[in-house]
């Protein structure tokens, strides 16, 4: 993978994004056909290295205006335009196990470990109607903390509770964003932190090509040294987005 090339598209996104409108809305919806098809050919790589069944890509079924409709009066604001656009676009993403955790046991037996003790591998919840009522409850909870400047719209699980450990709060969006509203709350915690991410605090987009494109799913693993081999069988045939 040519990491100049991940890191040229991000900057073209950047742009499209400040721009806003229909030019950050088209970027948007190429990059997301684009991370389609990345994630599927990442998921057929993983199988045959009999990595543990996981989603993949998580369709995201009908009525998904009117959950986000329901989304945004809970959270009393809008939702951010590239959440909408992902859910619209791909639904959502899953390279863990959150039921078995069978992808702990497989990363152990191949002796990778990531810096924090978790893979981190990308996850972004869809938009579906148990996730709805999980995040409508949690946007209440932070209406009712006195301390809370922002409402964040939780859509992943920390690196720590992607393989059952106690650790801190959801990766997340803040309501009333813009195409370029960072992911709160996340940090690149591998050994190497991506070339290709941006300087600045990191959006949905510029996230998901690093984390895909230059990590192979699991940004907590990039750096070290025995997942490097894996890493790059499982970037075979993935297209640049």
């Amino acid at each position: 993978m040519e990491i100049d090339s991940i890191t040229q598209i991000q900057a073209e996104w950047r742009v499209a994004a400040a721009a806003g409108g229909s030019t950050a809305s088209s970027h948007a919806a190429l990059a997301f056909a684009g991370v389609v098809e990345a994630v599927s050919k990442l998921q057929q790589n993983l199988r045959t290295l009999s990595y543990p069944a996981v989603p993949g890509l998580i369709a995201v079924g009908s009525g998904l205006e009117a959950r986000i409709g329901r989304l945004a009066t809970a959270a009393q604001g809008t939702v951010p335009p590239l959440l909408r656009a992902f859910w619209s676009s791909v639904g959502g993403i899953s390279l863990v196990d959150l039921n078995d955790y069978a992808h702990i046991e497989f990363w152990g037996s191949h002796g990778i470990r990531g810096p924090q003790g978790f893979c981190d591998g990308v996850y972004v919840d869809a938009c579906s109607h148990s996730w709805l009522d999980f995040a409508v409850e949690d946007l209440v909870d932070q209406a009712q903390d006195p301390d809370a400047d922002l409402f964040v719209i939780p859509i992943s699980p920390d690196g720590y509770h992607k393989d059952d450990i106690s650790g801190g709060p959801a990766y997340g969006l803040a309501v009333d964003g813009d195409w370029l509203t960072p992911l709160q709350h996340f940090d690149w915690t591998g050994p190497l932190r991506p070339r290709s991410a941006p300087d600045e605090p990191c959006d949905l987009l510029s996230y998901l090509r690093s984390s895909i494109l230059e990590c192979a799913g699991f940004p907590a693993l990039y750096g070290v040294e025995a997942f490097e081999p894996i890493r790059r069988r499982l970037l075979e045939n993935v297209r640049v987005f």
